[in-house]
């Protein structure tokens, strides 16, 4: 793939996605992404969460250089085994929220820790108001 216009259409097309699925995903407009897949610009603004929402790496995007994707960790067999056995299986597959898991790490760092102290907090408040009732009121 030479252009980044045929490079957006693929990683979007197999991530699945929609060019207002992505757009929103990326914190652009839909015709922004819609401009480069139809040619008429050649460049995308903020690449670099438009490359996270499609879970591919900037500089292929945008360049074509390198691998699309970094390489994955199938391919360090021990490393793998080791992780599964030091995780359990809820860490390892339950998400609990109804945004992906992706959407969250592709926050930047200050806003995973807001969220984190916020969804915190509520926990907690949750926790002490079951805490402070009776067994007639729960």
């Amino acid at each position: 793939m030479k252009t980044l216009q045929e490079r957006l259409i693929y990683a979007r097309t197999a991530a699945g996605l929609t060019q207002a699925q992505l757009a929103k995903m990326a914190g652009c407009s839909q015709s922004a992404i819609g401009n480069v897949e139809s040619g008429t610009r050649s460049h995308i603004k903020n690449i670099f969460d438009v490359a996270n929402a499609l879970n591919c790496r900037a500089e292929w995007l945008q360049e074509g250089t390198g691998t699309m994707r970094e390489r994955s960790l199938d391919i360090l067999p021990g490393f793998v085994n080791e992780v599964r056995e030091n995780v359990t299986p809820f860490q390892a597959y339950d998400w609990p929220f109804s945004f992906t898991r992706r959407r969250y790490v592709s926050l930047p760092e200050n806003l995973r820790a807001r969220a984190d102290a916020y969804i915190t907090g509520i926990i907690e408040a949750f926790e002490g108001g079951a805490a402070g009732r009776t067994k007639k009121e729960a």
